[in-house]
């Protein structure tokens, strides 16, 4: 069988040598090539191997160098159309080499002065529109070795809403979904952790699906933001599907500052927060309002009575809890107040209490002030009729 390696994968693509192999099929061949390359062929498996000492005094050793000068050249193409074949494979293997890459990618074209969209230093890409796989599939099975790691160490912001400017840092890791047909449920960035023991007796911390970690104390931004612009599009949402009781959607911890903080939204420009105390603080500067009108508590308190309160369940709780409250279109229909008369905004529900609460002290204090005269009246009698 005889085996040709060519220079010239396409037009636009030079390499450096090209050898001639006259090797059996099934016997291993290897021929030294000028450079310090060996090339062997082992039946249809073509290698080339750097030979370079460890010794040498060449600052990076190259085993396999492919150079494009066309405007749309192609340095090395790997095809592969047999099944489970593999278009290109990079490896490691000495084990010595704690700092190496499998696969290097750097892109240094372009302007050094004016900034642009100049091509990628890796892209990979799936054109069969009917491929559910990965675009880059990547394993580790290092004890403490991450899947991928992207870091950024440039000072000229590339974000979504700021031009370059300043000592701004860049994205370490940027994903986008920007397909008009995409469909629901797609998401541009998944993680999913199926690590752990499964079975009875073997819950236990195995990871997170996703971390986003800021280790700098002097970085005041957020470690995840979640944003959209669509109309009902949502910012952060959490959901949790587990079978079993105990699962939690969304989880914030803070050991000296706040858990929690939701700001703004249709209904103003306020600012609710948990700091682990009894309940979520919210606002209620006068500044914040407006278009004030003097309750009339004797009403609110007239209303609340004749309104029902119930004990109650919700439907599809995994626990039957007892709850004690109103319906909501009761609380609508007996004080006109909130949106519309499926949801009890917890602002109006404690203003009604208040009031209530008032209109029931003045009531009894206008009680008691009726109490005292006709008390006063009947001393009044009682000494009349002891004169007699």
């Amino acid at each position: 069988m005889r085996s040709t390696f060519y220079a010239a994968l396409r037009p636009a693509v030079i390499l450096s040598f090209a050898v001639a192999l006259q090797a059996p099929a099934a016997a291993a061949t290897t021929v030294q090539v000028p450079g310090s390359y060996t090339l062997s062929l082992d039946g249809s498996d073509l290698t080339l191997t750097n030979t370079f000492s460890a010794s040498t005094t060449q600052a990076r050793p190259v085993s396999f160098t492919g150079i494009a000068t066309g405007s749309r050249g192609i340095g090395i193409l790997g095809q592969a159309s047999g099944l489970n074949g593999t278009a290109g494979r990079f490896e490691l293997t000495g084990s010595g080499n704690s700092t190496g890459a499998a696969l290097v990618g750097n892109n240094g074209a372009g302007s050094t002065t004016t900034n642009g969209a100049y091509g990628n230093a890796g892209l990979f890409q799936l054109t069969n529109a009917h491929n559910t796989s990965p675009g880059v599939g990547i394993q580790t099975n290092g004890i403490d070795s991450y899947g991928l790691r992207v870091i950024n160490t440039s000072f000229t912001d590339f974000s979504i809403t700021h031009q370059p400017s300043g000592d701004n840092g860049g994205i370490a890791g940027y994903f986008e979904i920007n397909n008009p047909n995409v469909q629901f449920g797609e998401t541009a960035v998944l993680g999913i952790n199926s690590g752990g023991e499964v079975g009875s007796g073997h819950n236990g911390r195995y990871g997170n699906a996703g971390a986003f970690v800021i280790t700098n104390t002097n970085n005041f931004d957020s470690a995840l933001l979640g944003k959209t612009t669509s109309v009902q599009g949502t910012g952060v949402e959490g959901d949790d599907f587990s079978t079993g009781a105990g699962g939690t959607a969304i989880f914030g911890v803070s050991v000296h500052g706040l858990s929690a903080v939701f700001t703004g939204g249709s209904g103003g420009s306020g600012t609710c927060s948990y700091d682990g105390s009894a309940g979520f603080t919210c606002p209620s500067d006068r500044n914040l309002k407006d278009h004030f009108v003097v309750a009339d508590t004797r009403t609110i308190l007239e209303r609340l009575e004749a309104m029902p309160i119930y004990y109650y369940q919700m439907r599809g709780a995994a626990l039957p809890l007892r709850y004690l409250g109103p319906t909501a279109q009761d609380f609508k229909a007996a004080f006109s107040l909130g949106g519309d008369d499926t949801k009890i905004n917890t602002a109006n529900e404690q203003g009604v209490a208040l009031a209530a609460i008032k209109g029931l002290y003045e009531k009894l204090q206008q009680d008691e002030a009726k109490m005292a005269s006709q008390d006063a009246r009947i001393a009044t009698l009682e000494r009349r009729l002891s004169i007699r």
